[in-house]
């Protein structure tokens, strides 16, 4: 195991060891997918619980708290800031990329970051509570664009994250052939991302092409995005399978 990765599972164990002994929650920053999957891998004394302010959040952080994994998310310390242009009008089309340059150029850590979703040229920044006041107040450009910021407690309502809904026709329900009809790629290119360590369901990171997906599991593939199988939906008169996916990009 690289060392570094050593040091971050070192990090968590003293976070799960302060839940246990001093029988209160601890939290880590938002981890990104690859850290989650190391974190899953691993066996701790205490409850993990994943969250990133949203359900459908991919980068998120971790809860250790004494007893099982808890569905109560109201304790993330877990906030938005909304980033809309000062004039729309005479905004630059901005997009992930220039919103997150703009807060790395503030000197934030990635780790206090979480998902950045862009919906009518606005951008809504998940961070921890602990930096969402510096924000709010020193992002004043994104881009060539003048904004401002305000933190909110939820996303707007008319802001869609449901994804696409599509019906896929696959031979099996077989990681590599799944992942290769939603992404139209051939499955010798999928299955050299899946050697290449850079497929994940449910967050965690999968080595076998073989592996049979599941109802509700979450695949994402580094670099194309993100689905998730929904159902076998029917079987054609050639006995290939007919699913129902929903595709985030």
């Amino acid at each position: 195991m690289p060392n570094d990765e050593k040091i971050f599972l070192n990090r968590l164990r003293d976070l799960s060891d302060r839940a246990y002994f001093g029988g209160y929650s601890t939290y880590s920053d938002f981890l990104n997918i690859n850290e989650q999957s190391l974190l899953l891998n691993e066996r701790f004394a205490v409850g993990v619980t994943l969250f990133g302010g949203y359900s459908l959040a991919e980068r998120k952080v971790a809860r250790f708290s004494v007893g099982e994994e808890c569905s109560d998310f109201s304790d993330f310390a877990i906030k938005i800031v909304c980033v809309s242009p000062l004039n729309m009008k005479f905004s630059d089309n901005l997009n992930h990329r220039d919103f997150l340059g703009s807060l790395m150029g503030l000197g934030i850590s990635r780790s206090m970051i979480g998902d950045i979703i862009v919906a009518d040229n606005c951008g809504y920044i998940f961070c921890l509570e602990k930096i969402s006041a510096l924000i709010a107040q020193e992002l004043k450009k994104v881009k060539h664009t003048s904004v401002k910021c305000t933190i909110i407690s939820e996303l707007p309502s008319d802001i869609s994250l449901s994804g696409t809904d599509n019906e896929v026709i696959v031979p099996s329900l077989r990681l590599d052939a799944v992942a290769a009809a939603v992404f139209s790629m051939s499955r010798k290119e999928i299955s050299h991302h899946i050697a290449s360590s850079k497929v994940f369901v449910n967050s965690v990171q999968k080595d076998s092409c073989s592996y049979n997906l599941k109802c509700g599991d979450i695949v994402s593939v580094r670099g194309h995005g993100r689905f998730t199988f929904n159902e076998e939906l029917r079987t054609t008169k050639k006995g290939r399978i007919v699913i129902s996916v929903t595709e985030f990009k």
